[in-house]
């Protein structure tokens, strides 16, 4: 491993290299935050997907690039007059020791375990000077849908508004497919509205042996997608009008949300998950194909029950 002073020089060869590229180098001297911004996106999932494969060496490679990034936008500012990378970094050091009072402020020594850290994470970041004015205000509009949930719950659970156990939350996932079936069922006309799992033994596979799938909402269980007010609670009217969304679309977002919080409060990485369940599928879907071509027919002239077959044998296979 590298000295300090020996990463200090490789980042000050970085800068070195910019100013040339940029000064430079046509191609690098066109480009602005907007046109360089999709290259970061990619980069980051880049990163993202050399973390998953557990490629250490891909990990490096990607690390270097963002930073690169990093340094670009930080020497289109410079350029401007706006700031520099060395802003850039004294602002991420202020706000990291503000946000660690336990290593850098009075309570520094005092023994704190890492979950009593993210408990209060929010909290702590909600005192900071020139911070976001609401727990959900630093969460990209742009971010996916899939990380933008995980998000929300997780500065949602540095409030303490979080389930008191992660098995509190499957009521509230069987509760979501009843209705996300219940809302399918209306549109065939199968069951009647104001039907629930009680009523009706088509919402729920199981039906529901156990009783209701869980409290209705009308009855205050839970908030709002994962949790919502608390009997006899009243929430504060909000001038903010959510966009209308169809009731069959609203109900799988619901779901989806519960199953991502599900995910989450036992420990699993959802779109680690999800992306490993893409890959098995793509495996199994590539072997059905290849078996189906193999006969030298196209995959469209093969029935259901023959891809049915090859899917079993792709499985049996432990694909």
């Amino acid at each position: 491993m590298h000295s300090k002073e020996e990463k200090v020089a490789a980042f000050e060869r970085l800068l070195y290299v910019m100013d040339e590229l940029r000064e430079k180098c046509p191609w690098n001297a066109e480009q602005t935050w907007d046109s360089i911004r999709r290259l970061t996106e990619e980069e980051v999932y880049e990163l993202s997907d050399a973390i998953m494969k557990g490629e250490s060496g891909a990990v490096c490679k990607e690390i270097g690039d963002l930073l690169y990034h990093m340094v670009f936008y930080s020497r289109i500012a410079q350029e401007q007059g706006l700031f520099d990378i060395a802003d850039s970094m004294d602002k991420v050091c202020e706000k990291m020791i503000f946000r660690h009072p336990h290593v850098f402020g009075p309570e520094a020594g005092k023994h704190t375990t890492a979950k009593e850290i993210a408990d209060t994470w929010e909290l702590v970041k909600a005192r900071e000077k020139g911070g976001n004015k609401t727990v959900m205000e630093g969460i990209p509009d742009a971010m996916p849908a899939l990380l933008k949930a995980v998000a929300m719950q997780e500065k949602a659970r540095g409030c303490g508004f979080d389930w008191e156990k992660p098995d509190d939350v499957w009521p509230k996932v069987l509760e979501e497919v009843a209705e996300a079936r219940e809302a399918c069922s209306l549109e065939t006309g199968s069951v009647t509205p104001g039907e629930d799992c009680e009523t009706s033994a088509s919402l729920h596979p199981s039906h529901c042996p156990s009783g209701p799938v869980g409290p209705s909402r009308s009855q205050g269980h839970g908030r709002p997608w994962f949790r919502s007010p608390l009997p006899g609670s009243t929430a504060p009217a909000s001038s903010e009008q959510p966009p209308r969304v169809d009731a069959k679309a609203e109900e799988f977002g619901d779901l989806l949300f519960a199953v991502i919080n599900a995910a989450r409060l036992h420990g699993v990485d959802p779109e680690a998950a999800l992306s490993a369940a893409c890959s098995k599928f793509r495996r199994r879907f590539n072997y059905v194909e290849a078996g189906i071509r193999g006969q030298g027919r196209p995959l469209s002239d093969a029935t259901l029950q023959e891809m049915d077959a090859l899917w079993d044998e792709a499985k049996s296979k432990g694909m």
